[in-house]
């Protein structure tokens, strides 16, 4: 299943992804708990509820785990 997913990876187009969302991504890979990204970026719950599950469904993936391979993977961020 893991490499199933990292195959739909490379097929996936970046511009899918709103700049909101590859913010909220990269700040969830890093390490960052909800409240720290609402705060950082100025949201409320609802809005950061909103984005991180349309990246979870743009991403095709299940669990908040997988989003720093897939950061790595999209060169979000360094490893």
């Amino acid at each position: 299943m893991y490499c199933k997913n990292m195959f739909l990876l490379y097929s996936l187009p970046m511009d899918e992804l709103t700049p909101l969302e590859l913010r909220v991504m990269r700040l969830l890979a890093e390490g960052l708990d909800a409240f720290s990204i609402m705060d950082w970026l100025g949201i409320d719950y609802s809005e950061y509820v909103k984005c991180k599950n349309s990246i979870l469904k743009k991403l095709k993936i299940k669990r908040i785990a997988q989003i720093l391979p897939t950061a790595v993977t999209l060169g979000l961020i360094d490893f």
